[in-house]
């Protein structure tokens, strides 16, 4: 049995359309864990309402205390062998947890490809998941495809989660759903893979391209843990030149970003204040590593130097196609 783990915030506009698509899946051997979390508006009643007419579903109400801590409430709550998370406003293919528990039934987790929907437009955009060889290419696949972060394209054991007492931190509240993932896949041997397109993410905000709220020096806190977890506990291998590229363009584009658009300060003080503070140490040992790898390329032990120089600009752009070259060879 699969169960499905639903956190719910004042979502009575989409939810309905989410909750449909749950429950008219091919695949019948699931529980449904609605956890409503203190919603103003009528998602309780929604989910009142589907609640009697499911017998498979259970309701939690919480007085408002956050995503994270809903997810735990909700974890608390399973009997399936397998769990999923999905959001509120999201909608699965009908066959979602078909092709999600053949994915898992031979591995410790499955990912499926998704597509992104700009709520306001229309825009669409498929993020798909490739199926490599080694466990270590298909973890940097996913970073690169911007597939390892979020929750609801992925299927996990119960019996890992339960076992390691993997849980979200109540306290983070951008980068919790990426933390969980580590941590689990810090204890996986097996990952697979699909490119079929099984779920629907509805963007309704610029989140994606925003620091949601998150100050300068938060952004890279939050890069240089995870970074840590994924270095030491996932890949095994501080040598990895092309997830070490990867963290260092993401902390070049916070910096790219702080610089360019931070109006208090001048552009020399920005400057000098990127090259020196103190929460870029593994960004600088990434640097110097690749520096003095035998198996960095010239191209990239030259856009390295430009960044031990504070060439931050041009180091920028030229990292931007570093990416575009990894994520086409490994997408191959």
């Amino acid at each position: 049995m699969v169960s499905i783990i639903v956190p719910i915030y004042n979502s009575e506009k989409y939810l309905r359309k989410t909750l449909d698509s749950i429950y008219n899946q091919s695949y019948k051997d699931f529980e449904v864990i609605l956890v409503n979390d203190g919603s103003k508006d009528k998602s309780l009643q929604i989910c009142e309402e589907y609640k009697l007419k499911n017998k498979n579903t259970k309701l939690i109400s919480l007085k408002n205390s956050g995503v994270s801590n809903a997810r735990n409430e909700g974890l608390k709550n399973t009997k399936g062998e397998y769990i999923c998370f999905l959001d509120s406003d999201d909608i699965i293919d009908k066959n979602y947890l078909d092709e999600m528990v053949k994915l898992i039934r031979n591995s410790d987790i499955g990912v499926c490809s998704y597509e992104v929907i700009k709520y306001k437009n229309n825009e669409t955009k498929i993020i798909k998941a490739m199926n490599n060889k080694t466990i270590d290419e298909i973890l940097i696949t996913l970073i690169l495809n911007e597939l390892l972060n979020p929750l609801w394209n992925k299927i996990y054991r119960t019996e890992l989660i339960k076992k390691y007492n993997i849980k979200f931190d109540k306290d983070i509240n951008l980068g919790e759903d990426l933390l969980f993932n580590l941590k689990y896949l810090s204890h996986c041997h097996d990952v697979s893979t699909t490119n079929l397109v099984l779920y629907q993410y509805y963007l309704r905000s610029s989140g994606l391209n925003s620091n949601n709220g998150m100050s300068y020096v938060d952004n890279l806190k939050r890069i240089e843990r995870t970074h840590k977890i994924t270095l030491k506990d996932i890949l095994h291998n501080d040598n990895n030149i092309d997830y070490l590229v990867t963290f260092i363009y993401k902390c070049n584009l916070i910096d790219y970003k702080y610089i360019t658009k931070y109006k208090e300060k001048n552009l020399r003080s920005k400057s000098q204040y990127v090259k020196t503070n103190s929460f870029h140490v593994e960004y600088w040992k990434a640097i110097d590593t690749i520096i003095n790898s035998k198996n960095a390329t010239r191209f990239e032990k030259f856009v390295m130097i430009l960044l031990k120089n504070n060439e931050i600009f041009i180091s920028h752009f030229l990292l931007r196609y570093l990416m575009r070259i990894l994520r086409r060879n490994y997408n191959e």
